[in-house]
């Protein structure tokens, strides 16, 4: 993702304006968000990762990665791939924020309710709680 508004990080993170606030700010405060505000209107910002942060979820791929294998190798591809389909399938019925009722994605989309033939890492994120 590149620069987001806060009100689409909450609706990709299904997660509360105030709770996003805190995080964000603990965030750059670390060095791993910046914000900038809208040149034409104060009141928005956008959310940019810095290069630290770029650098961590890069140095945490190859873990993560590691950790899918694992879990593919012990419950076998063929379950897994279906598992990520019906899940993919879950979240398209259930209707994912960042999305038309189309399915089509927003400003902010997020990839979730990727498909089959897809590549499975871009099916691997975790639904949401709503």
């Amino acid at each position: 993702y590149g620069p987001l508004e806060p009100r689409q990080i909450v609706s990709l993170c299904s997660i509360s304006s105030p709770s996003l606030a805190g995080i964000l700010t603990r965030m750059e405060e670390l060095g791993y968000v910046q914000r900038q505000r809208f040149a034409n209107d104060q009141r928005r910002v956008l959310v940019s990762p810095t290069r630290k942060s770029q650098r961590l979820a890069a140095d945490m791929a190859p873990t993560i990665e590691k950790l899918y294998a694992e879990l593919e190798h012990e419950l076998g591809q063929v379950f897994t791939h279906q598992l990520y389909d019906s899940l993919a399938e879950v979240i398209e019925k259930l209707g994912v924020p960042g999305k038309s009722s189309a399915g089509e994605e927003s400003a902010a989309g997020n990839g979730a309710g990727d498909r089959a033939g897809d590549k499975p890492a871009a099916r691997r994120r975790k639904p949401q709680p709503r």
